[in-house]
């Protein structure tokens, strides 16, 4: 089982050991949940960006489509963050 600190690697991005990898936070705020923060995680693991650029361009990626759906009850937002 994999825990909280496993990460997953983004197919395009290479982070060497001596670079701290991009994270995308999600924020959900309103509907049922009340406030509630975690790191983007993709099958259980979190998700890295070897860039600030590409994390911020999927962060704004993922913000767009989910505010967009018409039938959402709660605001979400993603943010790039170093790790």
């Amino acid at each position: 089982m994999a825990n909280f600190y496993d990460t997953v690697r983004c197919p395009s991005a290479v982070v060497r050991d001596d670079d701290a990898p991009y994270v995308i936070r999600c924020e959900v705020s309103g509907g049922v949940t009340g406030r509630r923060t975690h790191l983007l995680k993709n099958y259980g693991y979190v998700v890295e960006f070897a860039t600030r650029k590409a994390a911020e361009a999927r962060a704004r990626q993922l913000t767009k489509t989910t505010m967009d759906n018409p039938y959402r009850t709660a605001n979400f937002s993603y943010t790039a963050e170093k790790r």
